[in-house]
């Protein structure tokens, strides 16, 4: 079982729940597109009729050194982060 901490950020923490984390367990090493399914399933029981698919598909997951892309496998336990897009520069 792998257990993953998203650390949330911009409208993510708008959503009405107080955590600035979800854990997320998931059975097996998985792609960061199936975390990402997975991510979206743990959303809609934390805030129910909130609509995370626009926000959740212009975001990006990372670690601690760069992004990540749909392929990209997550093996082990860890901390990743949810970045929503975000305007001005």
């Amino acid at each position: 079982m792998i257990q993953v901490k998203v650390e949330l950020y911009g409208a993510f923490r708008n959503c009405g729940w107080t955590e600035r984390e979800v854990d997320i367990s998931l059975s097996g090493p998985v792609t960061v597109a199936e975390l990402r399914r997975a991510f979206a399933e743990r959303l809609g029981e934390l805030a129910p009729g909130f609509s995370f698919e626009r926000l959740l598909g212009d975001s990006a997951f990372a670690n601690d050194t760069r992004l990540l892309e749909p392929n990209d496998r997550i093996e082990a336990s860890c901390r990743l982060a949810i970045l929503p897009p975000v305007c001005g520069g």
